[in-house]
């Protein structure tokens, strides 16, 4: 797969991404490295590709720059139907065309495809989802949980029985999972409000807030950032003197970007997507 990369030492077009040049695909992976495999772009919905021409030249670009699948394009249709025109009109040859469908039909054999035998539904579900597969997942979740900050040793948290806990929500994801899970260790209390002065008010009579920004997982193009009035409240729950702040973000790392200061948040944890 070629990733939409600047790269100005082997491509000499500026801002030319490497999955849209002729030079680094057919020149250098095909032609210098010899790599014979079936080549893959990266996403052609992204930005990356997508400032380089319209719906459906991003992908004739790729096409002629020696790509043999051309993953997500922004309109199939509209790429399609000018890779068909092109073709039709001999801008793109039949050799070039064979090459790629060529290396196509030959993965599809190599991995049994020419040989097609329908999958048997029965219990599939629970060979798919063994209690094997469950533990090695827990196991995977466990070790990925990221600690970025832990002022006062705040967590694990200790003393139970010296807490009372509230959890502010942000995102637009649910966060019944995680609560269901605070609450088998001991009382978390959820704190919803519209005002950010009434929301202070109640959070005043607790001493250790926690706050979970959720956001979904259905796709990898999700927005994963903070909103502003989240930023901002976030900024007034941290300036708080009566209680320790966490936060835990469930979404990419990258939404912690934005927040210009950790001073007064006293623990943050990355626990990516649920």
């Amino acid at each position: 797969m070629v990733a939409h990369l600047e790269v100005p030492s082997l491509e000499i077009k500026e801002g030319l991404p490497s999955s849209l040049s002729e030079q680094i695909i057919s020149g250098i992976l095909k032609d210098e490295l010899g790599f014979k495999g079936p080549v893959f772009t990266d996403a052609l919905n992204m930005q990356g590709a997508t400032k380089y021409g319209t719906e459906g030249q991003v992908e004739l670009a790729a096409f002629n720059a020696g790509n043999d699948i051309l993953l997500m394009p922004q309109n199939v249709e509209n790429a399609k139907n000018l890779l068909i025109k092109n073709y039709n009109t001999g801008r793109i040859s039949e050799a070039r065309l064979a090459q790629s469908v060529k290396k196509i039909l030959m993965a599809k054999y190599k991995v049994g495809l020419h040989e097609y035998r329908p999958i048997e539904l029965d219990n599939l579900y629970e060979d798919l989802n063994t209690l094997e597969d469950d533990i090695l997942y827990e196991e995977a979740i466990e070790n990925a949980l990221t600690v970025i900050k832990n002022r006062f040793d705040l967590i694990g948290i200790k003393n139970l029985e010296n807490k009372k806990i509230a959890y502010v929500k942000f995102g637009d994801a649910p966060s019944d999972t995680f609560i269901r899970e605070l609450n088998k260790y001991t009382e978390v209390t959820q704190i919803n409000d519209d005002n950010i002065e009434s929301l202070k008010k109640q959070l005043s009579d607790y001493n250790l807030v926690i706050i979970g920004h959720h956001k979904s997982n259905e796709s990898p193009w999700k927005p994963y950032k903070f909103t502003d009035r989240e930023l901002a409240w976030l900024q007034e729950i941290s300036n708080l003197r009566t209680s320790n702040l966490i936060l835990t973000i469930f979404a990419k790392p990258y939404a912690l970007s934005d927040i210009s200061t950790f001073q007064n948040i006293d623990a943050v944890v990355v626990s990516y997507r649920e």
